[in-house]
């Protein structure tokens, strides 16, 4: 496309006549046409690509809607989601009655996962409760402290209840800081402790292993409720009490 007749001029700085600035235009009148027309077609490709790309997101969009039926997970026999869910709880502690960790957030995915989760016992045979509250706890539940541990219990009872006759693996933790006999609050904080080792007593012929941070003041009511006798098998026995560490079979 170069004229040999401006050749001289792209090699300098030179100002053009006037007449080559003319034929210089006239030269470019053709390119420039070319360049209007390149652009207007890369437009039209453009809204093409456009165009095609949100029918793809469409099409994409309505196969996924119903691709979700050919899943490989739904069509997972139970008994091989029992053994998948099994391994889902923490190894390192008991669970907690947390929806953000298994169990409890096994039965929040959907309604088949949350049957699956009901229905598999072994998933429900651990538990660590705390035998205290804070005061986020009273503020989440904008209730009084015995209603709180009355609540709280009855999630015991019915996740307890889940684990058939599985072994039951439970772990209590009750701050030593917690506990004052001269605090005005020790009489409802006694008998909330002693909710607790009610709801926990039906269990007790099932417990396996067992771990209780608890102070010397509030044994009695471990041992009033829940006497060795009724703990045939249990395995592992671990208590603190006011710093002193007690564990045995």
């Amino acid at each position: 496309m170069e004229e040999p007749q401006f050749t001289h001029l792209l090699q300098s700085n030179d100002a053009p006549p006037e007449d080559t600035v003319r034929e210089v235009t006239n030269f470019l009148a053709g390119p420039w046409q070319d360049l209007a027309y390149v652009d207007d077609e890369i437009q039209r490709l453009w809204e093409l690509l456009d165009q095609a790309q949100w029918q793809r997101n469409q099409t994409v969009d309505f196969i996924n809607t119903y691709n979700v039926i050919l899943s490989p997970i739904r069509r997972i026999p139970t008994d091989i989601l029992h053994e998948i869910f099994s391994y889902c709880p923490t190894t390192h502690r008991n669970p907690v009655m947390s929806t953000k960790e298994a169990p409890l957030i096994l039965t929040q995915i959907c309604r088949s996962w949350r049957s699956v989760a009901l229905s598999c016992p072994c998933i429900w045979a651990r538990i660590h409760t705390p035998g205290a509250f804070d005061e986020d706890e009273f503020q989440a539940h904008g209730l009084p402290c015995y209603e709180t541990m009355q609540m709280r219990c009855e999630h015991i009872q019915t996740w307890l209840s889940r684990s058939a006759t599985f072994p039951i693996s439970v772990s209590i933790d009750y701050p030593y800081s917690r506990w004052d006999p001269s605090d005005r609050q020790t009489s409802w904080e006694e008998k909330i402790v002693k909710r607790l080792f009610e709801t926990l007593s039906p269990f007790a012929p099932r417990w396996k292993d067992v771990e209780i941070r608890l102070p010397a003041d509030l044994h009695p009511h471990l041992e009033a409720l829940i006497p060795v006798e009724n703990l045939p098998n249990l395995r592992n026995l671990k208590i603190s009490a006011e710093g002193r560490r007690i564990s045995g079979l």
